[in-house]
């Protein structure tokens, strides 16, 4: 379940990328081709983990929108 943080969601080239500026906040997730799932390239230091799934959960809902996972 996510919390009530507002991700700005864009996809960069072959990469998601999820942010927020409150908590300030910046992960970069891609999918390789040939993997099912993504991965992540790159992710702003932080020490709250729920943050970190929240960002990633928005990232796999923003993949299966462009169809790059099912």
């Amino acid at each position: 379940m996510m919390r009530d943080v507002s991700f700005d969601i864009n996809v960069r080239g072959g990469a998601i990328v999820v942010s927020s500026s409150e908590p300030r906040f910046e992960a970069v997730y891609e999918k390789p081709s040939g993997l099912p799932n993504l991965k992540i390239r790159h992710s702003s230091y932080t020490k709250d983990h729920a943050l970190v799934t929240d960002a990633f959960q928005a990232a796999v809902a923003k993949a299966r929108d462009l169809g790059w996972i099912e």
